[in-house]
């Protein structure tokens, strides 16, 4: 496979149409064009080989009927309850990944996740959170029972790394700062020119009761 990582902004909804081409693979993408399950694997395969993949908002979406690519990523989208200001835990607040945010909670608004199976904190390690102590936990369409609302996590691949976050629905996050930087560093460690761990972790903060309304 090419050794140049690819960060992938996003698959389309007819994937894998719209998995991304690269120089001396034509043959690859010709095989995508026509549904060939190859260039499917190829994908999975480059990852486990010391590729590097980016995971933005939909582009979890775009593949629901390849469960590899699910596996790959993480988890499988399962709706979007919020689209308004939540709070934002900072699970840790040390982790390279997570500076832009200067280690501390934080409120933001979006289009947010939920996510399903195989989403499971024992296979990736969570970065951001939902904080449904200060969150409308009164939406409609939440199907999570656990308040287990992840927004953004890292995971590895056999020798490569995944990185995926619910952010990038709203037009002002792509000049917000701290989200700036948070993806320019989820792609300098996608590359491996930015070392920060990635093995699960299934501790979770210790977080008040969800309240039904966003803190003032």
């Amino acid at each position: 496979m090419h050794s140049t990582n690819l960060a992938f902004k996003a698959f389309g909804l007819d994937a894998p149409r719209m998995l991304p081409r690269s120089p001396g693979h034509e043959r690859e993408w010709l095989d995508v064009i026509r549904g060939g399950a190859p260039a499917c694997s190829n994908v999975v395969d480059y990852v486990a080989d010391g590729g590097g993949v980016v995971v933005l908002h939909f582009a979890i979406a775009a593949n629901p009927h390849w469960p590899e690519f699910q596996q790959l990523i993480g988890a499988r989208f399962t709706g979007h309850p919020w689209n308004e200001e939540i709070g934002v835990t900072v699970q840790e607040p040390s982790h390279p990944l997570v500076a832009a945010f200067g280690g501390k909670d934080f409120r933001i608004a979006d289009e947010v996740y939920e996510y399903g199976p195989p989403y499971d904190r024992a296979n990736l390690r969570v970065l951001l959170s939902l904080d449904s102590a200060r969150s409308n936990m009164g939406v409609k369409w939440i199907n999570r029972q656990d308040n287990d609302f992840a927004l953004a996590w890292v995971k590895s691949h056999g020798k490569g790394r995944v990185f995926n976050t619910s952010f990038g629905h709203r037009t002002e996050l792509s000049w917000d700062p701290r989200v700036l930087a948070f993806c320019l560093d989820a792609v300098q460690w996608a590359t491996g020119d930015l070392q920060a761990p990635s093995s699960p972790r299934t501790d979770r903060p210790a977080r008040p009761v969800p309240g039904s309304e966003p803190a003032s």
